[in-house]
């Protein structure tokens, strides 16, 4: 009955991997990459409505939960980059990474009164300090560079 059904492809490592693992950097998109929640002037975004909301969300998502900490974050015109550390605890079991993200999105799009995000999200397991460091680098001179920037849409 479902045989002709395409299987949606795993696009994501084993969530024991992430457990494994200090911090991931996570990229979200917006909807066909629509520049909702801001522009870029001199080198920093001037948030939109829809954009301060995103930013705010982060803050409240910042220590929501036992065991995972967006670190850094920055807000972009089409897109979000986050840098979550996994916290040891002795609480037991925390979020998985999917459910935090997915609660993320599912918020600011409530909040905002649209579909905002893109299916999915990309992601890159942090495995070494060096690499962690160049990743907080990109995302505070992230604004500073928007042109050269992949999701980088003409306003």
């Amino acid at each position: 009955m479902y045989s002709n059904l395409r299987l949606r492809k795993h696009v994501h490592l084993a969530p024991e991997i992430y457990e494994q693992n200090n911090a991931v950097f996570i990229t979200i998109c917006t909807q066909y990459r629509r520049p909702l929640f801001g522009v870029i002037r001199d080198d920093s975004l001037e948030l939109s409505p829809c954009g301060q909301i995103v930013s705010d969300n982060i803050n409240q998502f910042i220590n929501k939960y036992p065991g995972l900490q967006i670190t850094h974050s920055v807000v972009m015109p089409n897109h979000i980059h986050l840098l979550i550390s996994r916290i040891r605890t002795a609480r037991g079991k925390i979020i998985s990474l999917a459910q935090l993200i997915s609660q993320f999105k599912g918020k600011c799009s409530k909040d905002c009164n649209i579909a905002l995000w893109q299916r999915g999200y990309y992601d890159h397991v942090v495995r070494t300090e060096d690499e962690r460091l160049k990743i907080i680098e990109y995302i505070q001179n992230n604004p500073r560079k928007w042109s050269l920037d992949q999701e980088y849409v003409k306003e």
